[in-house]
């Protein structure tokens, strides 16, 4: 959907640079166009408590990471259900910046008012639409992104001499959703060393994460086991990749 966004985006610059003079209506117009591609690139799902830590009230996160202060007033979060749904109430504003947290039990500003768990703990798929009915945002997790996950290299051979921190394995996202990996674990199998990602680690869409053995991460996706020594046996071995239920996702055979 960002890809598509920006080009959009390069469109409409190259239309307005093209037409001149413009007039103010014109002008108004494009504008308009312009802000509403703003919003949808950058309003995204950041965040869903499907657990309900700690007080077990359930919530899921709008951010908007721009600069534009968005009007999300009928915007609907979908919970996985044709029947659970919220919508923002009208003149709903979020500055750039800014977040807001729909809850599920009554008694929040934002809740979905249900007395009972709507987000399943087994995996579900969020999806937040604006008021048209376009999609803006999805979240996916557990057993929801199962196929679409994938370990698509582990780099075994690392050039550090004997620690081989360098070494790394690749996990690839080939949704165009943004994907929650909290709490899921890589293991070698050939051996007793395992990584589990902490909470908030994402993939984002069409993306890649890579951990390493032993080396601080450089990026929002590179993670790090801090091994002393290395993981992967030059001579081949498998590494699997299991959600935070334990469900085996993939594993990847060298």
């Amino acid at each position: 959907m960002s890809s598509d966004i920006i080009l959009k985006t390069q469109q409409l610059s190259q239309e307005i640079a093209s037409t001149y003079p413009l007039d103010a209506m014109k002008m108004d117009a494009y504008w308009a166009a312009l802000n509403d591609l703003q919003v949808k690139f950058y309003l995204q799902i950041t965040g869903l408590d499907f657990l309900g830590e700690p007080d077990g009230d359930e919530s899921i996160t709008i951010t908007n990471r721009g600069h534009v202060i968005c009007d999300i007033g009928q915007w609907r979060i979908n919970a996985g259900n044709p029947h659970q749904d919220y919508i923002f109430p009208e003149d709903t504003l979020l500055r750039g910046g800014e977040s807001v947290t729909v809850y599920t039990q009554p008694g929040a500003r934002h809740s979905f008012n249900s007395n009972r768990s709507i987000w399943n703990n087994h995996g579900d798929t969020a999806t937040l639409f604006n008021h048209s009915g376009e999609v803006i945002s999805t979240w996916l997790y557990g057993k929801a992104a199962h196929m679409h996950v994938m370990i698509s290299n582990v780099h075994y051979k690392g050039d550090e001499f004997r620690t081989e921190g360098d070494e790394y394995v690749e996990l690839h996202n080939t949704s165009g959703d943004r994907v929650d990996i909290t709490g899921w674990q890589l293991t070698a199998m050939s051996n007793t060393h395992s990584f589990t990602f902490p909470s908030g680690a994402i993939i984002e869409p069409s993306g890649t994460v890579r951990v390493y053995t032993n080396r601080p991460p450089s990026a929002a996706n590179e993670y790090s086991v801090n091994s002393p020594t290395a993981i992967w046996n030059n001579r081949g071995g498998m590494c699997a990749l299991s959600d935070y239920l334990g469900y085996e996702i993939a594993h990847f055979a060298y």
